[in-house]
């Protein structure tokens, strides 16, 4: 690529923010942001870099290819035949949940990936400026094409659809979930009442008034709404008191374990224990709440910075209280002081990664901020009895999803 072209792409990626890359059919030969390797998303799922490929092919034009209704791509072919792919974008900001389902859809193992806010109009503008650079044709942003992934049509509501709808709902006396009854779902969690949940859960969910349809297939049905209840529980257990990215975290593993489910029943299972675990976690945290306030903002605050370096100065700063006063406190209700209880949450934490993980013992050390693997071994004896060697043989657990085989 001459330089020159090179140059617009950067300007045009440093005026809008949206990533580009340029595709040969085999290999990435630009990418904005810089990456060492290939680009971001295409990096990880190359049967969909084709497919965005194939749009292009299928276009005289530029085209915006909207792959979800949020999230769409730009396209063209330049003169040398190379495709120019800008993207992913959003239509609105996506929240963590959002966020980690497109993670696994494309199978991206970043852990800071983010989609950018921008909008159609936008990216139009971009794709007429790039496209007359590339390929010395001017279009107006009006001759833009849209395409929609698996075709449009599938993605319209029409009198058709609607009247079908009304027909089952009138055959078979469906109503889609009243507000109270999400009120009062949410509501229990956001609460932390563990016995509610309990009593809600013992009524079948096909017997539940209001449990609307969402899809035809039963599994995908069950998957939706299984989705929807995270997102809904998420964000109540944050409300409830605790801790967001806890709430957050949990969510994504919740979602992995629906990834893996092939039955209705084992989706069914998951969501249960979900809604039952987010309850007991609220609960928690609210048991938590009615000690003192700067003791569990300083237990919140070494939660998100476990992987950290932080000094207990920085700590009371951003929670705005003395330090003196905080570790009286702290020692005070929890019974050891603010840096024994660091080194306890620390090697909680790594022993799971001594269960579950193969990573190395020096590498938990290094990831929990240990100043080597011997001080590492030290700490952890005096909380566990033992050494983490001896630990993982003891405890090694490899989780096992047999169950689910087929």
């Amino acid at each position: 690529m001459l330089r020159s072209e090179y140059f617009i792409l950067e300007k045009l990626y440093n005026n809008c923010g949206i990533p580009v890359c340029v595709y040969d059919g085999e290999e990435c030969l630009v990418h904005f942001p810089n990456k060492d390797e290939e680009a971001g998303l295409f990096q990880y799922d190359r049967m969909f870099l084709h497919e965005v490929c194939r749009v292009a092919d299928a276009k005289q034009l530029p085209t915006i290819y909207v792959e979800e209704m949020k999230i769409f791509f730009g396209t063209y072919i330049d003169r040398k035949g190379y495709y120019h792919i800008w993207g992913p974008a959003a239509l609105e900001n996506l929240n963590q949940v959002q966020l980690t389902g497109y993670k696994h859809k494309h199978h991206i193992l970043e852990k800071e990936y983010g989609i950018l806010k921008s909008s159609h109009e936008i990216l139009s503008n971009i794709l007429t400026i790039a496209y007359f650079s590339y390929k010395g044709e001017a279009v107006e942003e009006t001759e833009i094409l849209l395409e929609w992934k698996d075709g449009e049509e599938k993605y319209a509501v029409g009198p058709a659809d609607i009247e079908k709808l009304q027909l089952e709902k009138s055959e078979m006396n469906r109503i889609h979930n009243s507000i109270e009854y999400e009120n009062k779902f949410v509501g229990i969690v956001e609460s932390g009442d563990v016995d509610a949940m309990k009593k809600l859960m013992q009524v079948n969910s096909s017997d539940v008034e209001g449990i609307g349809v969402v899809a035809e297939n039963a599994l995908k049905q069950m998957e939706y709404l299984c989705v929807s209840s995270i997102m809904l529980v998420s964000r109540a257990a944050i409300r409830g008191g605790m801790n967001p990215e806890e709430s957050h975290d949990l969510s994504d593993l919740y979602l992995r374990k629906l990834e893996k489910c092939k039955t209705v029943e084992e989706l069914g299972m998951v969501g249960a224990k979900m809604q039952l675990d987010y309850t007991e976690r609220v609960r928690a945290a609210r048991e938590r709440r009615k000690g003192n306030i700067y003791v569990e903002r300083c237990k919140d605050y070494i939660g998100v910075h476990l992987r950290q370096h932080f000094q207990i100065q920085e700590l009371a700063e951003d929670i705005g209280v003395n330090r003196s006063y905080l570790s009286r406190v702290f020692t005070e209700q929890e019974g050891m002081s603010i840096r024994d209880y660091i080194a306890r949450e620390r090697c909680r934490h790594a022993a799971n990664m001594l269960c579950y993980t193969d990573y190395s013992i020096s590498i938990i050390a290094e990831y929990f901020c240990f100043a080597t693997q011997s001080h590492f071994g030290k700490q952890f004896k005096k909380i566990y009895g033992m050494t983490p060697n001896e630990y993982r043989k003891k405890k090694r657990y490899i989780e096992s999803y047999k169950h689910i085989d087929r």
